[in-house]
Formats: structure tokens, C-alpha cells, sequence
């Protein structure tokens, strides 16, 4: 059977005007591989029951209550035993829907497994699975959620976001407390070192770069950071400040009235035109009509 992709905006049109939706399966049964991709970034929350979770290449047995996220292009399966699972789609669009902001430190626990573009993936958050056994509350939240959307009652929209942001809540306060689950990813060999500087990138990325300073941090050359970090995180390493700065940036311009400099300046950039050049290369827009679009998007 050939690779397909399943037509969520069709399926489900709150997608196309809000980018977000759910589909529930009370007992979903797939006794077959068929890889597929979806057209959104796709959060299968198992509910009840056992099964084997295809992300590309990778297996991951998963046991729920549980969360896993394929993102924009990855082609994922998830085969289930006789008796079938009960399992929860969420259908998110971040090109669509903005990513609510919650707060620190949850922002940045957000965008590291569920980025606003696309573009910002990499080798550790391809690939996320969140346990949450023990958390009735996640269960309730997703059920509740499914409910709105069945019944479009009025002032549903608004209800089905303030169920969402509290479900994103729950799963960064489970990635605070037990952190990442990397079992998911045998063909990476995490380094501690490469993962010491990017977590100092993630708390300082505004601030003047300088890699020697991390270099120094971690007690490597230079060249030899470089290495250990791409083959940690699958980029190199300015490449990832500079995704950093971008998403920060590409959510001020959502959520805040600030001037475009001030935003590439806080975000820390210091070159204007460097700032509008990368920007306009992930979005294909530039600063302003990015801002222009989500100031329009209405629910």
C-alpha cells in the first residue's frame, strides 16, 4: 500500500478558519502498517490501551495514557492489538491557530516539542512522547475539548481555546517535572556536552553570541562543538540561534504591539536587514504582513 495523506482540512473545516480540531475514536482498530502523512501537526493522545506508534523509521511502544506528536511531513502509523485502543486526534495548524502563551517557564518548555514553523524541527523534538499515567485531568480536558466541537454550541470556539492552552499547560508541567522522553530515538546518541550548549543558547539566545564563550563553557574547541552540536540537534549551531530568535520574534509580532525593530532587537538580532532576510526566508513573508495575517485571523 502506497504512502497517502489524510485530508484533515477537508475533513474537519474548523482547521481551514481556526486550525484546530479533534477526532475521537472510542475503539480504534489498525491491525496493518500504512504509513500516511496529515496536513497539521497531528497530537495522538492514547487514552486507553496498548500499541506500536510508527514515526518514519522509528517504533515506539506506547501505553497510555500517553501523548505522541507528528509534525508537518513526517509519515507516522499506529497498529493496535485485536481488542483496539481508545485514542483522541488533535489537529493543530500553528500557521493558522497561534500558539497560546502561557507564561515562563512554560513558553520555552512549548516551543521546544511543538515549534510554530515547520522549519524549526530538529533531531530532538522530531521525534516527542509525553507519558501521562496518573493524569486524569489530561483525559478529561481532551474529552471535553472533543465535546465542543461535536456539539458547536455558542461561544464554542472560544471555549475549545481555553481547553487546548490548558491541555498544553498540563503536558509542559509533565515535561518540567520528568522531562523528555528520548527513548524514541535509538539513532541518536545524545551528548551531554552538545545539550549543555544548547540549553545555555535557549536561556541567552537574546543576548550577544559568542561561540568561543560556549565553547569555553562546555570545555571544547570550537570546530569540535560545532560538530557534537549539529549531530545532536541535526543543525548547526547559529542555524539554531537563529531559529530561536525567529520564534521568539515571529510571536511578539502575534501577540504584541512593539515596532518590528524593537521586536528583531529584543529577540536578539542587531542587524535589521539580516533579521528581514531569514525571516522572509521560513515564512515567504515579510515581518509586517506576517503580523498582518495573525492580527486578521479571528474566532
Amino acid at each position: 500500500m502506497g504512502i497517502f495523506t489524510y485530508p484533515a482540512r477537508r475533513d474537519h473545516p474548523e482547521l481551514r478558519s481556526f486550525g484546530l480540531a479533534t477526532r475521537y475514536f472510542p475503539c480504534y482498530i489498525n491491525r496493518k502498517k500504512s504509513l500516511h502523512k496529515v496536513e497539521t501537526v497531528l497530537l495522538s493522545f492514547i487514552i486507553r490501551g496498548k500499541a506500536i506508534h510508527y514515526l518514519g523509521e522509528n517504533e515506539i511502544k506506547e501505553s497510555g495514557p500517553s501523548l505522541s506528536i507528528t509534525h508537518f511531513g513526517q509519515f507516522h502509523s499506529i497498529i493496535t492489538p485485536r481488542e483496539g485502543i481508545e485514542i483522541m486526534n488533535i489537529f493543530f495548524d500553528p500557521q493558522v491557530y497561534p500558539l497560546p502563551q502561557l507564561g515562563a517557564p512554560l513558553d520555552k518548555i512549548l516551543n521546544l516539542f511543538l515549534p510554530i514553523h515547520p522549519g524549526f524541527q530538529n533531531e530532538l523534538n522530531k521525534i516527542v512522547h509525553i507519558d501521562l499515567k496518573g493524569d486524569d485531568t489530561a483525559v478529561e480536558v481532551v474529552k471535553l475539548l472533543n465535546r465542543e466541537f461535536e456539539q458547536k454550541l455558542p461561544g464554542y470556539i472560544n471555549t475549545a481555546e481555553a481547553l487546548f492552552r490548558l491541555f498544553l499547560i498540563i503536558l509542559c508541567r509533565k515535561v518540567l517535572k520528568s522531562g523528555f522522553d528520548f527513548k524514541g530515538l535509538p539513532q541518536i546518541k545524545l551528548s551531554s556536552v552538545a545539550e549543555k550548549a544548547r540549553v545555555y543558547i535557549e536561556d541567552n539566545f537574546r543576548e550577544k553570541f559568542s561561540l568561543i564563550k560556549v565553547a569555553d563553557l562546555v570545555a571544547l574547541s570550537p570546530n569540535y562543538l560545532c560538530r557534537e552540536f549539529k549531530k545532536h540537534t541535526g543543525k548547526t549551531i547559529f542555524k539554531y540561534l537563529t531559529e530561536k530568535r525567529l520564534q521568539m520574534a515571529m510571536q511578539m509580532l502575534r501577540f504584541t504591539n512593539d515596532k518590528i525593530i524593537s521586536i528583531a532587537y529584543e529577540s536578539g538580532f542587531s542587524d535589521i536587514s539580516f533579521f528581514n532576510r531569514k525571516f522572509k526566508l521560513y515564512t515567504g513573508m515579510s515581518p509586517a504582513d506576517y503580523r498582518k495575517k495573525f492580527r486578521e485571523y479571528q474566532y
